[in-house]
């Protein structure tokens, strides 16, 4: 359990530290992304992970946004269990403006659970984020991530304790 207090300290750090209204960067999100990888190659024991870091002060967009998260979901993808089964989850309301395959790659994530189906992300066209807003998606990208790659273990579960 101690474990996971690194990234819920650092889920808490982006939703609710950077609460002003400016856009976000895309420094700043490659910023909060690269620190989002350090904590989960400590907490899941996953090797180093490759990403790129832009310097760019130009505000995040919805496609570099899902891009980022994309990079993320493919880093954690060894670590996710294998009885976890994606959602048949139908999206109401998907915001258009994505080429066909980031769209399937955003329906993806909302299936995992990764992004919320009522995210800004997935039902607004939204060419910049503030950092609340990119927090919270963040957020519960990474709640989610220690969900689906956590291990239970028998010692502490009911339904896999032997009887």
């Amino acid at each position: 359990m101690m474990k996971f207090v690194p990234v819920i300290l650092f889920i808490a750090t982006v939703a609710t530290g950077l609460a002003k209204d400016t856009p976000m960067t895309q420094a700043e999100a490659d910023h909060s992304i690269r620190k989002a990888c350090t904590h989960l190659k400590q907490v899941l024991g996953l090797p180093d992970a490759k990403v790129t870091v832009s310097t760019s002060s130009a505000p995040l967009n919805r496609e570099q946004f899902l891009d980022r998260l994309t990079v993320l979901f493919s880093y954690i993808k060894p670590k996710i269990r294998q009885n976890v089964r994606p959602s048949s989850l139908e999206i109401k309301g998907l915001a258009t403006g994505l080429s066909v395959p980031r769209e399937k790659t955003l329906r993806s994530l909302v299936n995992f659970g990764l992004v919320s189906p009522d995210s800004l992300l997935v039902k607004t066209n939204q060419t910049r984020f503030t950092p609340r807003e990119f927090g919270q998606i963040l957020g519960g990208f990474l709640a989610r991530t220690m969900d689906i790659t956590m291990v239970l273990d028998p010692k502490y579960s009911p339904e896999l304790m032997p009887d």
